[in-house]
């Protein structure tokens, strides 16, 4: 059924609200573009990790290597159970990122997010024409 036209989305399975938050399966959402620099931190920041523990291996040995790595795995499972959706405290003070600022750290915060109206426009013109 592969005939070069692109295909609509289906829904294979429930999304869980308590694992992916609400509005989750939202494809508007999904398909906002991300800030060039946020796209330019998170690229920058993974190859640096994994170049670091490569450093580590090779002048401390495997053995801290490997500690370093299930810190990091701890760190990230933990995290996602974090009541905050931007709580990574513990991930923050393993890597060392808890004493630097970044773009996360002043324009990611949920209070500052653009928020659209989640109502029904029928409902808002209602509601101001007192109907």
């Amino acid at each position: 059924m592969d005939d070069g036209m692109p295909q609509i989305p289906m829904m294979q399975k429930p999304v869980s609200v308590m694992e992916h938050g609400p509005n989750s399966h939202n494809l508007a959402a999904a398909s906002a573009a991300r800030h060039p620099v946020d796209t330019l931190q998170r690229t920058s920041a993974a190859s640096a990790s994994s170049a670091n523990l490569e450093y580590v291996r090779h002048v401390y040995g495997s053995g801290l290597a490997m500690r370093l790595a299930t810190e990091h795995k701890i760190a990230a499972q933990q995290d996602q159970g974090a009541p905050l959706a931007t709580s990574n405290l513990y991930r923050d003070v393993i890597t060392g990122n808890d004493l630097k600022m970044d773009f996360g750290d002043y324009l990611s915060l949920p209070q500052d997010r653009p928020e659209m109206p989640r109502e029904n426009l029928h409902v808002m013109a209602e509601r101001k024409l007192g109907l």
